[in-house]
């Protein structure tokens, strides 16, 4: 039942109620009238005390008669009401829930056609309304629960700043600090880059991890030695490369394997091994977060999605339409 049949059906009930009530009011003044002149009678001693006591038993009866159509006219007024209370609430139920999943179906209709192919430039403005939201809340989150983080981070950095401006006996370290972490950070932005693969497939081991690792085991091999590396951040970088890899095997020093027939050295895998398992470690890193924004997502796309709290703004895709 839509809104408009239920406005009719209320006004033809208030009608028919509005002349059942006229109808009983001629009525009620009828037997009133009537009641008034027997009333009149009785006390002028008109009639026979037969016909009194007769009249009195008839003008009971009909007060009896009248409380109980009042009672059962108050009955159905209150049943009346109940009907149509419990009529309205559930349609105003059956129309709520109908909204909703009207609702649903169109919002999952507008996220299956939102692309990067079909809606490049609204996907890319939905995604950066989304980031700006999250770090918007990140940063609120950060400021209300955990101001001293944020002081500590900021006094850090002050102190990390000093540090690399200021010249003296502390230049060394800092240099040293700085080639260990652009190590640690482009093992890791590779691993990331892995997992991710930005649409592309894009593959870090094949094109990074494993020519390096693949490098290092036939120079040890050649050179017949493991001490290549001056460093442990002594790898393959971002437009550099290392140092070991266009140098001489005489430049190292000896052989400290049995060389093999040919111009190779058996060395061993568990010498190699150490050489390269903190790039492979600090890649595998990378790979296990890069895997976090894809699992976050799909939690939160996997979640009911609720009106006005979805992960999407529907009501933002609705407007730029």
């Amino acid at each position: 039942m839509g809104s408009g049949q239920a406005a009719a059906a209320t006004q033809s009930l208030e009608d028919f109620e509005t002349s059942i009530s006229g109808i009983s009011k001629q009525f009620s003044n009828t037997k009133r009238n009537i009641q008034e002149k027997l009333e009149s009678d009785i006390l002028g001693n008109n009639v026979s005390e037969q016909k009194q006591n007769m009249i009195w038993r008839t003008i009971l009866g009909v007060k009896e008669k009248e409380n109980k159509k009042s009672e059962i006219r108050e009955i159905w007024e209150r049943k009346q009401k109940f009907n149509t209370i419990v009529l309205t609430i559930v349609e105003f139920y059956w129309y709520r829930v109908w909204y909703r999943d009207e609702l649903r179906k169109k919002h999952r209709m507008d996220l299956e056609n939102l692309t990067l192919t079909t809606q490049p430039l609204k996907t890319l403005q939905l995604f950066i309304f989304a980031t700006v939201q999250y770090l918007r809340q990140s940063l609120l989150y950060i400021v209300a629960k955990g101001g001293w983080i944020m002081v500590f981070t900021v006094l850090l950095a002050a102190f990390g700043l000093l540090l690399v401006t200021v010249d003296g006996p502390h230049e060394k370290h800092m240099q040293e600090f700085l080639h260990y972490s652009r190590f640690v950070l482009w093992w890791v932005a590779l691993g990331v880059a892995s997992s991710i693969g930005l649409g592309s497939g894009l593959h870090t081991f094949v094109l990074y991890l494993g020519p390096h690792i693949a490098l290092f085991t036939i120079k040890a091999m050649n050179c017949g030695r493991v001490d290549l590396k001056t460093a442990p951040y002594d790898t393959i970088q971002w437009k550099s490369g290392p140092s070991w890899l266009e140098k001489d095997c005489s430049e190292f020093g000896p052989s400290l394997y049995h060389p093999l027939p040919g111009s190779l050295v058996r060395v061993p895998i568990s010498s190699i091994l150490p050489q390269v398992q903190l790039e492979a470690i600090l890649w595998g890193l990378g790979t296990a977060l890069g895997e976090l924004p894809p699992y976050f997502i799909s939690r939160a796309g996997a979640f009911p999605c609720h009106i006005g709290s979805c992960f999407l703004p529907w009501h933002f895709i609705h407007n730029n339409k």
